[in-house]
């Protein structure tokens, strides 16, 4: 039996009837589970977390804690788990920063995700938006063929840690021509120099770029979505658009530290698995996903997913030759 039936076959077996998850009614009333954040409160990540934890804790009958611990590129929150024990209490919220791209920039860094990590999950995921001042580039071709005529001059504004960066880099090599990266700390100061004139694109999440496209201060050139969102069905994919290197997303999940019991690993899935699908997170999704999905991968599946992840991001590293 494969290692991701076996979970589900355990998950299936103790679920039934154990509405208090993989404890004891005395001891799940006394044991909260954590859910450790490596960001701010007020995110839009951090709400839609609260929101699932809401979910979980009356499904087990259990005190599910958010704890925010922001800092040191994402690495706070996840030795606070590493610190923990092996039981499942503290459950990391995992981005491609701690799970792939901060192991892999930072050489100093002793910790190795995939030796010291359990995935749980992969819940949800969206893409990226190439965005230019209305008026700017027509299409992504005209785009292109503007870096072609003038290599290193037309500026392309990326913010946060390293993700956009090498998002950067990726779309130059994909698209072979050379830009003018400009780091920005936060997206708000890039989406108005965008549109002020003073950069000629960004890199930016769904969400930060629907208001201003909507409102025709913003075009957007193409998304790195597998196929086109619903809230951007009228902008083409770099896929669509004959480069299906550039398909990537932002994604999120939920890990726990390694050597936990994998009855417990399966149990959380299926906790966290069922939120995804209440009415509640489905309501909010439609109301507030502006082009991000519901994934939901079980932890084998997150495995693989992360293997292929690391390879990619890795083989890029290597041939950019990025640092932090």
């Amino acid at each position: 039996m494969q290692r991701r039936d076996a979970l589900r076959a355990a998950a299936l077996g103790t679920l039934g009837g154990l509405a208090s998850g993989w404890l004891t009614p005395a001891q799940a009333q006394a044991s909260a589970l954590n859910v450790i954040m490596p960001i701010g409160g007020g995110t839009g990540a951090d709400t839609s977390t609260r929101l699932l934890a809401d979910v979980i804790g009356r499904e087990l009958k259990r005190s599910v804690v958010i704890e925010n611990k922001p800092g040191a590129d994402t690495m706070i929150a996840t030795q606070h788990v590493l610190s923990g024990s092996s039981d499942g209490s503290r459950v990391l919220f995992t981005s491609p920063s701690n799970m792939v791209i901060v192991p892999l920039v930072n050489k100093r860094l002793n910790f190795n995700p995939a030796a010291q990590l359990q995935p749980v999950i992969t819940a949800m995921r969206g893409g990226t938006s190439l965005v230019v001042k209305s008026g700017r580039f027509k299409d992504l071709a005209e785009f292109v063929a503007a870096a072609k005529r003038a290599p290193g001059q037309v500026s392309l504004a990326t913010y946060g840690g390293h993700y956009y960066k090498l998002l950067g880099l990726m779309i130059q090599r994909e698209l072979g021509i050379e830009l003018n990266l400009a780091p920005y700390k936060d997206p708000a100061p890039a989406v108005n120099d965008v549109v002020g004139g003073n950069v000629d694109a960004m890199l930016s999440d769904a969400s930060g770029a629907r208001e201003f496209f909507r409102a025709g201060k913003t075009h957007i050139l193409a998304q790195t979505h597998g196929r086109r969102p619903q809230a951007f069905h009228d902008v083409p994919t770099f896929q669509e658009l004959g480069h299906p290197g550039l398909v990537a997303y932002i994604w999120t999940g939920f890990a726990v530290k390694a050597g936990t019991p994998p009855e417990v690993v399966a149990q959380l899935y299926q906790s966290f698995s069922r939120a995804l699908k209440s009415k509640e997170y489905v309501d909010y999704m439609a109301a507030n996903s502006s082009g991000a999905e519901v994934v939901d991968l079980d932890p084998e599946q997150t495995r693989q997913y992360l293997d292929a992840e690391r390879k990619r991001f890795a083989a890029l590293i290597d041939k950019t030759g990025y640092t932090a």
